[in-house]
């Protein structure tokens, strides 16, 4: 056998084995998420709806997405705020906010209203008829400030499971969240129930979703723009709505 390819035998088999280089030299935007489906949460098909546009619309741009998944709202705000993530999937926009994060252009949009047990007498065409109701919402969402100055006794929680748990017990009259997420968790957790909880028409608002991304984070303005340059990118090319079809979400954005 010639030397050389003896040599070269050697060298093969001592490399065969080893893992592929995974270094990259594309920059990293480190964003949270948490429990919010279909939109995004862990287990989902590629963490979600709006994961998997995010990780698209970074692309385009050059970046890689590591995603960190935090299930408490509550926790992923203040830890995004603090910049300890650059940036956080998903919030609404409100002025207040805006001390502390940068919004992206529209995500589509939630559609925000009340859930209730089947057999509960409660109905919503005016804030009146909030007087008195337990509302379920979660801690760290803003919610219409219109409940409480209606007579609504807010019950926070951490996760929105246990609002549905709550309803499901007639621990609450209503829970307050987006109607595809409330589906979602009902079906996912408690088939068997399916037909117990029902949503309120109409529903209560359409607001749109936005990726942010904390004024703590290095480069935080151009990593906003990455976003919003990728994602214009996936809209003109129809890329969304052919996600949201395969995600059965109506892909709505407010104007």
């Amino acid at each position: 056998m010639p030397f050389v390819f003896l040599l070269f035998l050697i060298a093969w088999i001592g490399t065969a084995d080893a893992e592929p280089s995974t270094a990259s030299t594309q920059p990293t935007v480190i964003l949270a998420y948490g429990e919010y489906p279909p939109y995004y949460g862990r287990g989902l098909y590629r963490e979600g709806f709006i994961s998997e546009i995010v990780v698209k619309a970074y692309a385009l741009s050059g970046y890689e997405v590591e995603l960190v998944y935090l299930p408490a709202w509550q926790r992923s705000v203040e830890e995004t705020k603090n910049g300890r993530f650059d940036g956080l999937l998903t919030m609404w926009h409100s002025q207040r906010r805006e001390q502390w994060f940068l919004f992206s252009n529209p995500l589509p949009a939630n559609e925000i209203g009340f859930y209730k047990h089947v057999d509960s007498p409660f109905t919503f065409n005016s804030v009146d008829d909030l007087a008195s109701a337990r509302v379920g919402t979660v801690r760290g969402v803003i919610y219409p400030p219109e409940l409480e100055d209606a007579g609504a006794v807010v019950e926070e929680v951490t996760y929105l499971k246990q609002n549905i748990a709550k309803l499901l017990k007639q621990r609450i009259d209503m829970a307050l969240t987006d109607k595809a997420v409330g589906r979602h968790i009902l079906l996912s957790l408690y088939p068997e129930h399916k037909d117990d909880i029902i949503f309120i028409e109409p529903s209560l608002a359409l607001i749109n979703q936005h990726l942010v991304i904390s004024r703590k984070a290095d480069n935080a303005q151009e990593k906003l723009n990455a976003f919003n340059r990728g994602y214009a990118i996936l809209k003109e090319s129809g890329e969304i709505v052919r996600l949201a079809t395969k995600y059965g979400i109506e892909p709505t954005i407010v104007k």
